[in-house]
């Protein structure tokens, strides 16, 4: 068997979830926030995908990640389509999925040294 030496570096690190809360490096978080590896933004003010706008993406769009993934809540909701337009004008992958999913996704990708950025609505 070939094993290979795990040099996953995040500076965040998801270690719990809840349908009302994410563990990130031993402290619980209640409200939306972003994530990359090495950035966190908590308080998004987003509580639900409703509330999407060109305005609340920004901050995911400014971190220039490859891709970006929308964690909607505990099921899957489309996103209005004024924050859709956002995303595709921006030339960013982009997907949107429940938030327990977003969070696997999430957790894979960054474990492979990609370069994701993560809105989670709680």
């Amino acid at each position: 068997m070939l094993l290979t030496e795990d040099t996953f570096n995040a500076t965040y690190i998801i270690q719990a979830y809840t349908p009302t809360s994410v563990t990130i490096n031993h402290q619980r978080y209640q409200q939306s926030l972003i994530l990359t590896p090495h950035h966190l933004i908590p308080d998004w003010p987003v509580q639900a995908p409703a509330q999407l706008t060109a305005l609340t993406v920004q901050p995911l769009l400014d971190l220039e990640p490859d891709l970006i993934l929308l964690g909607t809540g505990i099921h899957f909701t489309m996103p209005p389509q004024d924050a859709l337009r956002s995303f595709v004008n921006s030339r960013i992958g982009f997907e949107p999925m429940s938030t327990l999913t977003a969070i696997r996704t999430f957790v894979a990708l960054a474990a492979e040294g990609r370069r994701v950025a993560c809105g989670l609505i709680l």
